[in-house]
Formats: C-alpha cells, sequence, structure tokens
C-alpha cells in the first residue's frame, strides 16, 4: 500500500466517514475498522524505507484509523504537528507546503476525535479535483449553526483554499445570511478573493559545486524551480502562494506518494501547484532510479487558474520523462491545458528549446509525443514547435558563420537564475509578462557557452529534423502560418541532410 500513490478521493472519503460515522455509530464504526486495521498493520505508509515526510503523514492518518478502531495509537506526534502550526505547513522542504496542510488535517482528526468530536467536516471536496461549491460550504456552516456545534479550525481553515477564486454575487449573498464565527470568515474570504492572484515565474538554479567527500554527480548540473510572490490584497495564512526557490541544487527534492493529494489542496491556483510539483516532476526526466513521477502532471491540469511558465515548464519536463507511461501522461496534460483559452503555447516551445539547448532534456523524447499531439490537436501543436524551433534554429544558422575567436564561457556559478539571460528575470514576474519575455530570447542566451572560431561549435539536438517534420504537420493540418526565425536561412543551406530537406519542406509548406 505504501508503494502506491495516494488519491485524493479516497482519502477525503476515509476522512468524511472516519468523523461522521464516530458521532453517530461509534460502536459500528470500531467493529468494521478494527479487523481491516490488524490486517493493514504497517503497510499504510510507515516502513522505514520511505521519507520521513511521507512516514509522518502515514503515521498520521494510521493513528486516526487506529483510534476510531479502538486500537492503540499515538497522540503525541499529532498534537506536536498541531501545535507547530503553521511553522510545521514548510515540513524542512518550501515545495512540500502542501504536504505540509495535510499533516495539520490528519493531525486535528486524531486530537479532535478525542477532545472535541462533530458531526461532520466542512472540507471535503464536491468536485474530484479538490474544488467545493461555495453554496455547499454555506449548507455546511448553516447545518453548524442549527445543530450548534463549530467546524474544527484546520478543517474550516482547508475548506476556504479550496474554494475557487471567482465566486458569483449569489453565493457571496448567501454566505452573508450566517452569523457564526466560520460563517464571518467565509465572507472574509470571499469578499476579498482567496488567495488573489500569485507572480509566478521559474528561475534556473545551479548544482552545488563539488566538495571533498561529497559525490554531487548523479544531481543534474542544473534545474529550474518556481518562483512566486503572494497577492498582498488576498488572504493566505499559510502563505502558500509564497515559493522561494532554493540556492542550489543540492538536494533530491523527487519522488513522493502523498504528492498526488497535493493539488486538492490548493485546487484553484494551478500555476502554483505546478510550481510545487515542478522539482518531482522534473526528478523523473533529470534523475535515474525513478525518484521523479511525471504522471502527476494531469492532476494540475485538473485544476482552475491560468497556465503559464511553471506549467509550462512541467510539461516540458514531462515531455522528455525517461519512462515512456510518464511521458504519455504528461502529453495527456499538455491537451487538456492545451484547450484551454491563452495557453502560453509558444512559452511551452521557448521552454522547450531552453531545456534542450542547456542539455537539460533529450529532445527526441519530446519530439514523438508532439507527434500525436500534432494529430489530435494540431493549431495547439503548431504554437508549441514553432515556439521551439524558434529557439533552437538561429544556433543552428550561427553555428554556420565564422565570428572572432573568443573563449568559452566558464563554468556557471553554484546560483543563477533566468535573470543571466535576456529572455527572464530572477525575480517572481506574473506568468503573462515571463511568457513575452521568453519569447524573445534564445536558449543558446539562457546558457549555450560561445565557441572559438575554427574548432566544431555546436552539436545540432538529436531529434531537430523530426520536430522540424512534426512542424510541417501541424502547420499543413490546422492552416496556421507564421515566421520562424532561422528557417529560411537553413532552408537555404546547400546539401540534402536531412535537417536541411525538412527545413525546406517547412519552409514551402509555410509560403503556400
Amino acid at each position: 500500500m505504501d508503494q502506491a500513490p495516494w488519491q485524493t478521493v479516497p482519502v477525503e472519503r476515509v476522512l468524511a466517514a472516519l468523523v461522521r460515522l464516530h458521532a453517530t455509530d461509534p460502536d459500528g464504526l470500531r467493529a468494521a475498522l478494527a479487523p481491516v486495521m490488524q490486517r493493514a498493520g504497517d503497510r499504510l505508509g510507515v516502513s522505514w524505507w520511505v521519507s520521513d515526510a511521507h512516514r509522518e503523514a502515514g503515521a498520521l492518518f494510521t493513528a486516526g484509523l487506529n483510534q476510531a478502531a479502538g486500537l492503540p495509537y499515538v497522540l503525541a506526534e499529532a498534537t506536536k504537528v498541531l501545535r507547530g502550526a503553521p511553522a510545521d505547513v514548510r515540513v524542512g522542504n518550501p515545495y512540500a507546503k502542501l504536504h505540509g496542510v495535510l499533516m495539520l488535517r490528519f493531525a486535528e482528526v486524531v486530537v479532535r476525535l478525542r477532545t472535541e468530536p462533530v458531526p461532520a467536516l466542512v472540507a471535503t471536496p464536491t468536485r474530484v479535483n479538490g474544488l467545493i461549491d461555495p453554496g455547499a460550504l454555506v449548507e455546511r456552516l448553516a447545518r453548524a449553526e442549527r445543530e450548534d456545534w463549530r467546524p474544527w479550525q484546520r478543517d474550516l481553515r482547508q475548506a476556504l483554499y479550496r474554494l475557487p477564486a471567482d465566486v458569483d454575487a449569489d453565493a457571496l449573498r448567501q454566505a452573508r445570511t450566517l452569523r457564526s464565527e466560520a460563517g464571518l470568515a467565509l465572507v472574509e474570504w470571499l469578499e476579498s478573493s482567496g488567495t488573489g492572484r500569485p507572480l509566478v515565474d521559474v528561475v534556473r538554479v545551479h548544482r552545488q559545486r563539488a566538495e571533498r567527500g561529497r559525490y554531487l554527480d548523479w544531481l543534474p548540473e542544473s534545474r529550474f524551480f518556481a518562483a512566486a510572490q503572494p497577492d498582498p490584497s488576498a488572504l493566505d495564512p499559510y502563505r502558500l502562494t509564497e515559493l522561494t526557490p532554493p540556492t542550489v541544487v543540492d538536494a533530491d527534492l523527487g519522488s513522493h506518494s502523498w504528492a498526488a493529494v497535493w493539488p486538492s489542496v490548493l485546487p484553484s491556483q494551478r500555476e502554483i501547484v505546478a510550481g510545487y510539483l515542478l522539482p518531482v516532476i522534473a526528478a523523473a526526466t533529470d534523475l535515474s532510479g525513478g525518484r521523479g513521477d511525471a504522471r502527476l502532471l494531469p492532476l494540475p491540469a485538473e485544476l482552475s487558474g491560468p497556465a503559464g511558465s511553471a506549467t509550462v515548464t512541467a510539461i516540458a519536463y514531462g515531455l522528455a520523462a525517461t519512462q515512456p507511461d510518464e511521458r504519455i501522461a504528461a502529453l495527456d496534460a499538455l491537451l487538456a491545458v492545451g484547450g484551454l483559452p491563452g495557453f502560453p503555447g509558444a512559452a511551452l516551445g521557448t521552454q522547450l528549446a531552453r531545456l534542450t539547448a542547456t542539455k537539460l532534456i533529450v529532445l527526441g523524447r519530446v519530439v514523438t509525443q508532439l507527434e500525436e499531439a500534432a494529430r489530435i490537436a494540431p493549431g495547439m501543436t503548431w504554437q508549441v514547435v514553432a515556439g521551439a524551433l524558434a529557439g533552437l534554429l538561429p544556433a543552428e544558422h550561427a553555428a554556420r558563420v565564422p565570428g572572432p575567436a573568443t573563449t568559452p564561457a566558464s563554468s556557471a556559478p553554484a546560483s543563477s537564475s533566468l535573470a543571466s539571460s535576456p529572455s527572464a528575470s530572477a525575480s517572481p514576474t506574473s506568468s503573462r509578462s515571463a511568457s513575452s519575455r521568453s519569447a524573445s530570447a534564445s536558449p543558446a542566451q539562457a546558457g549555450g557557452a560561445p565557441a572559438a572560431k575554427g574548432r566544431p561549435v555546436h552539436a545540432t539536438p538529436r531529434g531537430l529534423p523530426d520536430l522540424l517534420t512534426v512542424a510541417s504537420t501541424a502547420a499543413a493540418a490546422s492552416g496556421l502560418r507564421g515566421e520562424v526565425p532561422g528557417l529560411a536561412d537553413l532552408a537555404a543551406r546547400s546539401g540534402s541532410t536531412r535537417l536541411v530537406v525538412e527545413a525546406r519542406r517547412l519552409h514551402k509548406t509555410l509560403a503556400t
């Protein structure tokens, strides 16, 4: 059981049933649950080999079940987690704050079932992606007022985080009829638009320099992380919309069996959730041994909110994942998000080019998925491949143009950001502005080293001819056209290499 990723729907159903039956039929709950928990033993995520955060969450979840089953359980850890909030939402890793909220939720169940039982939870989602219908939450709080009980503090806070960003006037009018403390908190949240619209960008962080006695070659040379600043006018008591990248890539922030539940903590913030999952998804591409998991990508695709730099970077990594099933999951996410109004397809292409040029992904793996995307959604695929080619083809042309002798750039420092290139800024900016900046810069500017005159200066990325083929297919099927920087120069080359042939084919397609 601890080897499979946990899922939102079963976890929330178990919690809701646990609290409800503990209040209405505790003897029946105990009789039904005790045999199950005795058979399960430690198989609910508390084995020795899993991560500490995973083990602690599994232990808290198990403690709640054991308590309801009348079996021995540990109360001290749950009390410690609950009293340590909100600091415990950090759980030692800035990209696991959503996991910290889950731990608070489990800890509250363990402690409050014993000291302050209630008839029901109020944060149980009404949609599979974790969202709660505002009208349903109003009704739950109205029930609590009628029956004179108070929702648990952490449960109520989670319910507020699960509300949609845009709420209609009728829901607000209904909420204003409530008179309890929980009802007033709901009104305040709705009037301030909840967590608002934080500013999100991605930055490139380099691996820590090797130290004596410390082997670091298993880590990627660099990795992109999300950076986010909260909306100053919003409510965010856990500061979930604040993300600060690490200074170096010096630890594996990869696989986590509870990560599939994280999106349900903040379902109205697609970009923020994508930022939290980005290290896990990137590890499926730039680390060996199955440490990451790009199969998570369809989850943020199902959320609400804009798709920007964090989302497209996560998809870019996923399309190049080591395992085929993970690349298929990334394709599913691309097709889902790519149909949204204003999807930044060109920005995804730009990020694919940047990752390819800096040798952080293998382009050939990406092309296989884009071939399928071109058959299903040629218009969206054209935007993506055109953005990628705009970043890759100018480097092909520059490789054939003699230039002044230069010395290759020195190794990058341990910590840097996209501000080192004209394509992006180190400080978080809006996804919209990040995309527009990225579209104007080539990946060679984002990390490629200049080469000396008279020596080999460039290696054509494997898969680039196939990418040109996909572009021709997508352009012909969609009827879309546009100028691709560097294409005319490449098509005008002499010779009959496949790269040149495919460039001529695309150039001819765009001219018709």
